[in-house]
């Protein structure tokens, strides 16, 4: 049981596995059918007041030397995503607004 009613929902796409989401952070191993079912569990149990989603792939870009350093060492490799690999992410994005769709008010 949660401590409170009203929740806030942060989504961080990188705990998906690879078939699910593609990132250039580190990346989990989560389905996304596990992830569905835990904001459907939540949203059954308390007020959802937001939620938000981050970890999608993203270029990093720096002008400043020292934060371009940290990051070549937070990412994994780099790698460019093919269009397949982005349709992945946009199929997931369309799957989680349709649960928000379901869940939310």
């Amino acid at each position: 049981g949660l401590p409170t009613k009203a929740i806030w929902i942060t989504i961080d796409k990188d705990v998906l596995g690879r078939s699910d989401a593609v990132t250039n952070w580190d990346q989990g191993d989560m389905p996304l059918s596990q992830l569905l079912s835990a904001v459907e569990r939540l949203a059954a149990q308390c007020e959802v007041l937001g939620i938000d989603i981050c970890g999608d792939y993203s270029r990093a870009v720096f002008s400043d030397p020292l934060r371009a350093t940290l990051a070549y060492f937070d990412h994994p490799p780099r790698f460019q995503p093919s269009a397949d690999d982005l349709a992945i992410n946009a199929q997931v994005n369309a799957a989680l607004l349709d649960c928000f769709e379901r869940v939310l008010p």
